[in-house]
């Protein structure tokens, strides 16, 4: 069964309810995003509840519009969040700056 925790602070994006282990990924996802690319989320997330926006496929073809290191971004926030971003490895070295790369990678290491 899952933990039900009620916020007692709304959070960036009004969730009311939540289990920890979804808050633990949004704030990875939020920590990779940064203030920069914090834009992205709304291409991700529902506004109330922890659930993604829509399906993964659905999201990838509507970020057709952002650049290609927006894109990466937002296929790695999905590997985070279920494992359904399928970023490869190549798009993500050739497209994102080198610090970049490193918060993600500090960030996928606090994950495993």
């Amino acid at each position: 069964m899952k933990s039900v925790i009620r916020s007692k602070e709304p959070t960036f994006l009004k969730w009311k309810y939540y289990d920890k282990a979804e808050m633990d990924l949004l704030l990875s996802i939020k920590e990779m995003f940064g203030y920069r690319y914090k834009h992205l989320l709304k291409f991700l997330f529902h506004l109330r509840e922890p659930r993604l926006i829509d399906d993964s496929v659905k999201i990838l073809k509507e970020a057709n519009v952002l650049s290609s290191g927006e894109q990466i971004l937002l296929q790695l926030a999905l590997d985070i969040w279920d494992g359904s971003g399928n970023c490869k490895i190549k798009d993500l070295f050739k497209t994102l700056d080198i610090d970049l790369i490193m918060k993600v990678l500090k960030i996928f290491m606090k994950l495993r």
